[in-house]
């Protein structure tokens, strides 16, 4: 049987006190309060820097056993080194990311809109030289990428 999480991307937004938390709900209760209602979240974070591995622990022992997160890769490899030698800053994310132990999810790699199939070197590169005991996702957001070449890469590297 196949199991589905649902989930948001995020869970850190002030308006949502009084209509999803408790009307007065402090910042540092909201994760553990969003874990009550869903079982996943996409930590959208993480693109704008990577956080401090005390985070990640923080986060895992926040939620319940069973709790989900997706973590989007930074936007210094995706957006900024647009996946070329980011070989280093991608092992510290994985590192850290690897703290979410059995929460962890699939990795999400959102490329930027200009990311075209012109750089499908770049891309090809990156995802057959993603570690091992990760799962990947990747979010192609130029409509170009979306033929039979593409897919068949997803297939060769497990992505």
């Amino acid at each position: 049987m196949t199991r589905y999480h649902v989930g948001t991307q995020g869970w850190n937004y002030d308006f949502w006190n009084g209509v999803f938390y408790p009307e007065g709900s402090r910042d540092s209760d909201r994760l553990k309060l969003y874990s009550r209602v869903f079982d996943c979240v996409e930590i959208d974070s993480t693109f704008y820097a990577l956080p401090p591995a005390e985070r990640f622990q923080s986060w895992y022992e926040r939620t319940p056993p069973g709790f989900v997160f997706t973590v989007k890769l930074p936007r210094d490899i995706t957006h900024d080194a647009r996946l070329v030698r980011a070989d280093r800053m991608l092992e510290e994310f994985c590192d850290r990311a690897a703290l979410l132990d059995d929460k962890l999810g699939p990795l999400l790699i959102q490329l930027p809109p200009d990311f075209t199939v012109r750089e499908r070197g770049a891309a090809e590169q990156f995802l057959r030289a993603l570690p091992d005991g990760f799962r990947f996702a990747v979010e192609f957001r130029d409509v170009r990428w979306f033929d039979e070449r593409t897919f068949e890469l997803l297939r060769e590297t497990g992505t």
